[in-house]
């Protein structure tokens, strides 16, 4: 079932309380058609799943100016409490895990644990955010946007899950992707996403999942590793290790989630 709430965000439904809520958070141009596969897998049947589309992706309305990585994180911490559907288990991709992260940060009460599948950690990790930030905002919107498809369509050709993310992309609002792609980049070079993540994870349960061998950038691992992050790698797989591996996906997922309490 889906809806719009009072917030502008189209919102996709599970029904099931038993085991707690799942919040999905996509990344970046993408919307929360992505985890589809992933949210239907038979583990997840007892889990009330809430997959919005950020406001300027998906079919969410359009704010009068793109949002921050924060502003999207009190958003969805304002939808955590209409819907009273916390606190929540947080799994976000790609720039989902960095606004997972701020979710933490800025509304701990609302988070019950945090999955970070694939988030920005370091500048080698900024692929089309970095071709996107790299440009003006008036050129990405009058020829940069409809470049990048046309790349993502290349590559689509082999490979099934840019299939997937374009047809997201197309839907997406090019403000937002231009604006949302430089908050990445000054998020990646600052350097302190993984000291971050280190501090997240002693208040709650934190998993990074990363795909291999095309997945985050080398200096990515190694700065999890650093910071102690309990890292799952996923392989063979690339950015979206849920559909490139969804059985492998499903059962780490399942694993951890069974390590919650109450759950």
């Amino acid at each position: 079932m889906t809806e719009v709430n009072s917030l502008g965000m189209h919102v996709r439904r599970r029904p099931a309380e038993e085991r707690g809520t799942i919040l999905w958070v996509h990344g970046l141009g993408e919307s929360g058609l992505c985890f589809e596969q992933a949210a239907s897998h038979p583990s997840l049947s007892c889990w009330l799943q809430l997959t919005p589309d950020l406001p300027g992706y998906g079919k969410s309305e359009r704010p009068a100016a793109p949002l921050s990585l924060e502003g999207f994180a009190d958003v969805l911490a304002e939808g955590l409490r209409h819907w009273e559907a916390s606190p929540a288990v947080v799994i976000g991709h790609s720039m989902g895990g960095v606004i997972g992260l701020l979710l933490c940060e800025r509304h701990p009460e609302l988070v019950r644990a945090f999955v970070n599948i694939e988030g920005n950690v370091s500048s080698g990790d900024c692929t089309y955010s970095g071709i996107a930030a790299a440009q003006s905002s008036e050129g990405f919107r009058r020829q940069g946007f409809e470049r990048l498809q046309r790349q993502v369509s290349t590559r689509a050709e082999a490979d099934p899950a840019q299939t997937s993310y374009l047809r997201s992309l197309r839907s997406a609002w090019p403000e937002a992707f231009h604006a949302n792609s430089r908050q990445l980049v000054e998020a990646s070079q600052a350097g302190d996403v993984a000291s971050r993540l280190r501090v997240a994870r002693k208040r709650i349960p934190l998993l990074f999942v990363a795909g291999s061998p095309g997945g985050v950038c080398p200096e990515t691992l190694q700065r999890l590793a650093e910071f102690e992050i309990a890292t799952r790698i996923v392989f063979p797989s690339g950015h979206w290790p849920f559909l490139d591996r969804p059985q492998e996906f499903a059962g780490l997922l399942d694993g951890f989630l069974s390590t919650l309490p109450g759950a």
